[in-house]
């Protein structure tokens, strides 16, 4: 059975951008994956701007659906906060996928297709952690201090 992978990711700033690189990882990863992602699917019937609160509820009344999380983003929004502390609350797994080459940013984990569950990850503010401090088994990147923190640029 296909996994269903909730997209997380910023709304707000640029949502035209935010939207677009939504719906690029969407298309990238379709094949494999069944992406859930309410930036695309919520503004066809609320308006963000004045139905936040709504927006942010139906998006997470989504995600018990979900298999998995991926956050999709380098910071942390305060939606995006919220919504990766239900996942976590739902036992849902958290991954941080590295989507650079979305953008031509240099740096990234791999150019071309997405790289799947690069980290399983634990979030406090605006910060990355990985589950008990360890080395991840994908790229080999370990964290950067006893306390598991990682600088977001190592990820």
């Amino acid at each position: 059975m296909t996994k269903v992978v909730y997209i997380c990711h910023p709304f707000r700033g640029d949502i035209a951008a935010n939207r677009e690189r939504v719906r690029r990882i969407c298309a990238a990863v379709k094949r494999d994956y069944v992406p859930l992602a309410p930036h695309l699917l919520l503004p066809a019937y609320i308006d963000e701007a004045t139905e936040r609160d709504l927006a942010l509820e139906h998006g997470l009344a989504l995600m018990g659906g979900a298999d998995e999380m991926w956050v999709c983003a380098d910071d942390v929004s305060e939606g995006m906060a919220g919504e990766i502390a239900e996942a976590l609350r739902l036992g849902v797994p958290v991954y941080r996928i590295d989507v650079g080459w979305l953008t031509g940013r240099t740096g990234a984990l791999r150019q071309g297709p997405l790289h799947p569950r690069t980290h399983e990850v634990h979030v406090v503010g605006s910060r990355f952690l990985y589950g008990k401090g360890e080395r991840c088994s994908l790229c080999g990147q370990e964290s950067a201090n006893s306390s598991g923190q990682l600088g977001l640029a190592g990820l």
